[in-house]
């Protein structure tokens, strides 16, 4: 079996944490990886809001008296804004005993919400920012993957497979060798990320493919 040559060239990949697969080969070969990014216009209509509720009082059953108030205050708002009850899911609740240093009975609560099909964003933050006692934790807008970014994945696919090609010609020409057939192809797809309240209009999608082609010495 012949010493494997493997000579890589990441190219365009900037600050992505992609990383080149481990392949072994009995022959010697030339590794690239394209970049391609388009621009999808998919935009978030469904989100999913994290709540946080801490209520305090000097008796327990005053404390879950509050918590179960602030439960019923999320409900009828959820149903304000046109969704279901059956859309609020109570995550996590603490229940905090008095102590020397905290002579109250404290109650925490992590609420979940679904929110589909909102058209004003906005309206659906400030209705839960006027409750007492509630703090928004998060406000996140979900896109799904390959239904809405398929066109754009296409295109990126299109020019890193264009790109990569095009890098491993001209490396194959700077070492001298002949570039053969492409053994190995893998892909990696990156969808956008968000952060905020409300999701951009448009969005990248970046699509990175590693080609991995014989390497033939001149003879």
């Amino acid at each position: 079996m012949s010493t494997i040559l493997i000579t890589l060239l990441l190219a365009q990949i900037g600050a992505s944490t992609h990383t080149t697969p481990v392949v072994q080969f009995d022959r010697p070969i030339i590794s690239v990886t394209g970049k391609g990014i388009a621009v999808s216009s998919a935009v978030a209509t469904d989100y999913r809001l994290v709540l946080f509720s801490e209520v305090y009082a000097e008796q327990e059953s005053e404390a879950r008296e509050s918590a179960d108030l602030i439960k019923r205050e999320i409900s009828k708002t959820v149903r304000a804004l046109g969704a279901s009850e059956g859309n609020v899911m109570f995550t996590n609740v603490n229940v905090h005993e008095p102590i020397e240093s905290d002579p109250y009975y404290r109650i925490e609560q992590d609420i979940e919400v679904a929110l589909d099909n909102i058209q004003n964003i906005h309206r659906i933050r400030q209705a839960f920012q006027t409750l007492e006692g509630v703090e928004i934790g998060s406000l996140t807008p979900v896109i799904s993957g390959t239904s809405s970014y398929g066109p754009a994945i296409e295109n990126a696919r299109r020019d890193a497979i264009k790109n990569a090609k095009e890098e491993a010609q001209a490396l194959a020409r700077e070492m001298n060798v002949v570039l053969g057939e492409p053994i190995y192809v893998a892909e990696d797809i990156q969808y956008p990320t968000f952060t905020g309240y409300e999701a951009p209009v448009e969005t990248e999608v970046v699509v990175l493919v590693t080609i991995f082609f014989e390497m033939i010495y001149k003879k």
